[in-house]
C-alpha cells in the first residue's frame, strides 16, 4: 500500500493533473454539452444541492414560480455526469456531479466541471454542499447553508447564512438574520448584517463593517479591521 501511495504522489507532483478516482487513466474533457431544466417551485420551501466542480450562480426572482436551471457542462467523451433536478416534498433537490467509478484516473488537460446558473422564488431557502468552484447568491432570502470545498463565495441581499469553507475569499453584504462562518483560509469582508456575525477563521483578513453583535472565535492569521458593531464585540483570541 505505501509504495502505491508513493506511486501517485509522485504522478502528481511530476504532472500537475487534477486526480479522480475512476476506472481509466489519462482522460480529457473534450465534451461540451449545455441543458436546462425546470422544477414547478409552488410549495417548495428548500433547495438543496450536491455539486461537483464547477461554478454556480443562484439569483432570487420575487414572485416566481418555478426553479429554473441552465448548465454548461464541460465533460468526457462518455459523458459520465449526473444532472437532476427534482421534487421531494417540499424539497428541491438538485444534483450535478460526475459519475466515478472504482479505480484510478488523472486528468491530462481540462478535467471535468458543470457551470450553473439558476432562477428561483426569492423566498427559498438553500442547502448547499458544492465541492469545487465560485459561489455567487444574490436576493435569496431565505436561510442560506453552504459547505464549500474551494472557491470564491459572493452572498448578497440574503437572509441568515451559514457557511463552512476550506478555502476561497468570502464577501457578505447585506444580510437579513445572524452570520455565521467557518473559514479555513481566504480574506473574509462581512457588511450590514441586521443580526449577529459569529465567525471562526485559519488565515486570511477579516473585515467586518456593520452588525448588532461581533463575536470571532478565532481570528487565525490575518489583519482585522471592525467598524459599526451596534452591540458588543467579542474576541476570543
Amino acid at each position: 500500500m505505501f509504495k502505491k501511495l508513493v506511486v501517485v504522489g509522485l504522478a502528481i507532483a511530476m504532472s500537475g493533473c487534477v486526480i479522480h478516482i475512476d476506472g481509466n487513466s489519462g482522460k480529457k474533457a473534450t465534451e461540451h454539452v449545455t441543458e436546462s431544466l425546470t422544477l414547478d417551485a409552488n410549495d417548495i420551501k428548500l433547495l438543496t444541492a450536491d455539486l461537483g466542480a464547477g461554478d454556480i450562480k443562484i439569483v432570487g426572482v420575487e414572485g416566481l414560480n418555478e426553479i429554473q436551471l441552465s448548465a454548461n457542462i464541460l465533460t468526457t467523451p462518455e459523458k459520465n455526469y449526473q444532472l437532476t433536478l427534482k421534487r421531494r416534498g417540499n424539497t428541491a433537490e438538485l444534483v450535478a456531479t460526475q459519475k466515478v467509478e472504482i479505480g484510478l484516473v488523472w486528468y491530462s488537460g481540462n478535467s471535468p466541471r458543470i457551470d450553473l446558473e439558476l432562477k428561483v422564488p426569492a423566498t427559498l431557502a438553500l442547502d448547499i454542499h458544492d465541492e469545487s468552484g465560485d459561489v455567487s447568491i444574490a436576493n435569496v432570502k431565505g436561510h442560506i447553508e453552504l459547505e464549500d470545498g474551494s472557491g470564491d463565495i459572493d452572498i448578497s441581499n440574503s437572509g441568515s447564512v451559514t457557511i463552512e469553507d476550506d478555502s476561497g475569499s468570502i464577501s457578505i453584504k447585506d444580510v437579513v438574520g445572524n452570520v455565521d462562518i467557518e473559514d479555513g483560509s481566504g480574506d473574509l469582508v462581512i457588511q450590514n448584517v441586521t443580526g449577529n456575525v459569529k465567525i471562526s477563521d485559519g488565515s486570511g483578513d477579516i473585515d467586518v463593517n456593520g452588525a448588532e453583535r461581533l463575536e470571532i472565535v478565532d481570528s487565525g492569521s490575518g489583519d482585522v479591521s471592525i467598524n459599526n458593531i451596534r452591540s458588543t464585540v467579542v474576541v476570543d483570541d
